[in-house]
């Protein structure tokens, strides 16, 4: 079954369908603005088989262009803010795009347009097309998707958040993303009523899942502007009224640390939803203990899936804490087992990726290796462990560093602890602990302190090996935490 975005922006007329700073912006007035673009895109030469990617700072702007690609059909390679300038020659050229639509003067260059063998047209783009660079190059129409015989049924190519490694172009159908996000609008219950603040960037897979979730029932997207810590999303969320709030573990994990709840209340918040990673149980419980009325949803999923996989949903503290549930409708999962019931996760979704661009189309019959770790219980629940890289040998025993993370987490001088495994050439696989304290709390009296903890309640070949303090976790845009390699 499809799904038309654009009849439903039609159908609502008057409604506000987005919300950034002071600027309300109607679906009426979505739709025309979407409609003057597609005019302007067309004209300029962008068509079905065209691969056009966005590097847009403005959100407003970002979904304007995004949407008025999505109906002329074209191929969308969405771009993260962060990605560096001397990076994206190599991503154009990686995806074949003919044209790059950017509100960065400094992509707006003769050099770059000549140095990216498709690339066609630079369009600058703000509020509307400011200026249009272009080449005598022919317009790229053999593309890696036309030379598989691919349908021609509208693409995204989505990179993946490079936890593990470098990230990788998905190439994902639009009808797939869709339908994948009618099964959330499902469980999740949305409807016009509801609201969300959105502190995403929409080039993650997560956050263009709950944008696209939102705007195909008529609800309300809040676009989130302003320090991107704990305080000030919450404080916005109760400004903005918004009935749902999705985010990665780091946030909840802050949140609880900060126990911010009674002085800035939202009474009308009816969910959380966490994806993105790990998130521990006594996380999840201190949110209960935060939030007694709102219901928490744990999901799993990836980029290649398109992206929701399972959803679990809890409405107290005495539900399945540890699960991310049961797959959704069109999903299965197995577990490829290496330690006893544990093993490396693997998932066939009827919205999966068709492959990572210019890599074999897949079979829908595959089952993809995941990359991370988990079990399924008997009531057929699943349970994910984190990374591979989150378990190491040593001395041929397992050890699992979310364990040691939730467990020090507790420690009330502790704002956020992450490990991060390290390999010494002669002694083999170790963890090295990155941790944050509070601002009153002294260096060396931290270290003391987690020492003599780790040596009461761990084995010895358990403890960290070196506990390195940080001001604050560095974060990339998708909000995931990011380590520095440990020396």
């Amino acid at each position: 079954m499809k799904y038309n975005i654009f009849e439903t922006i039609k159908n609502n007329g008057n409604y506000e369908a987005i919300k950034f700073g002071e600027k309300i912006i109607t679906y009426d007035k979505l739709l025309f603005d979407i409609e003057e673009s597609v005019n302007h895109f067309t004209k300029l030469g962008i068509t079905s088989v065209s691969h056009v990617a966005v590097k847009i700072k403005n959100p407003v702007s970002y979904i304007n262009v995004f949407l008025a690609l999505w109906k002329i059909n074209a191929t969308i390679v969405p771009l993260d803010l962060q990605v560096s300038e001397n990076n994206i020659n190599e991503l154009l050229e990686e995806t074949d795009v003919a044209y790059l639509i950017t509100d960065s003067q400094n992509l707006c260059s003769e050099n770059l347009l000549e140095s990216v063998s498709f690339l066609s047209g630079i369009i600058y783009y703000t509020d509307k097309i400011n200026n249009f660079l272009t080449s005598n190059k022919a317009i790229a129409d053999n593309t890696w998707i036309q030379n598989k015989n691919l349908p021609n049924l509208g693409y995204i190519i989505l990179f993946t958040s490079g936890t593990s490694g470098k990230s990788k172009g998905v190439l994902i159908e639009k009808d797939a993303f869709v339908n994948n996000v009618m099964k959330v609008i499902e469980y999740t219950g949305l409807s016009y009523k509801d609201s969300i603040l959105l502190t995403l960037p929409l080039t993650y897979c997560f956050a263009l899942s709950q944008f696209l979730a939102h705007l195909l029932v008529g609800g309300k997207i809040v676009l989130y502007e302003g320090l991107r810590n704990c305080l000030g999303i919450f404080l916005k969320a109760a400004e903005s009224k918004v009935t749902n709030l999705s985010a990665t573990p780091y946030f909840y994990d802050t949140l609880v640390k900060e126990k911010i709840n009674n002085a800035y209340k939202i009474n009308q918040l009816k969910f959380f939803m966490n994806a993105g990673g790990y998130i521990s149980k006594h996380t999840i419980k201190e949110m209960f203990e935060l939030f007694p009325n709102v219901i928490f949803f744990n999901n799993y999923g990836q980029t290649e899936a398109s992206p929701r996989l399972t959803y679990n949903k809890m409405i107290n503290s005495n539900c399945k804490l540890s699960s991310v549930g049961k797959p959704l409708k069109g999903v299965k999962i197995k577990i490829e087992k290496q330690d006893g019931e544990i093993g490396e996760i693997l998932y066939n979704s009827e919205d999966m990726m068709v492959s990572y661009y210019k890599s074999e189309p897949i079979s829908r019959d595959l089952f993809i290796h995941s990359g991370d770790l988990g079990f399924i219980d008997n009531s057929g629940d699943l349970t994910i462990l984190g990374r591979k890289d989150s378990m190491i040998k040593i001395n041929g025993r397992k050890v699992y560093k979310n364990k040691i993370e939730d467990e020090l987490n507790k420690l009330t001088f502790v704002k956020m602890i992450k490990l991060k495994k390290t390999v010494h050439h002669k002694f083999g696989e170790y963890f090295v602990a990155h941790v944050v304290i509070n601002d009153d709390y002294c260096k060396n009296t931290a270290v003391s302190k987690l020492q003599e903890y780790c040596k009461k309640n761990f084995d010895k070949y358990i403890i960290p090996k070196k506990f390195i303090i940080l001001e604050n976790m560095k974060l990339n845009s998708n909000q995931k935490v990011v380590l520095e390699e440990s020396k």
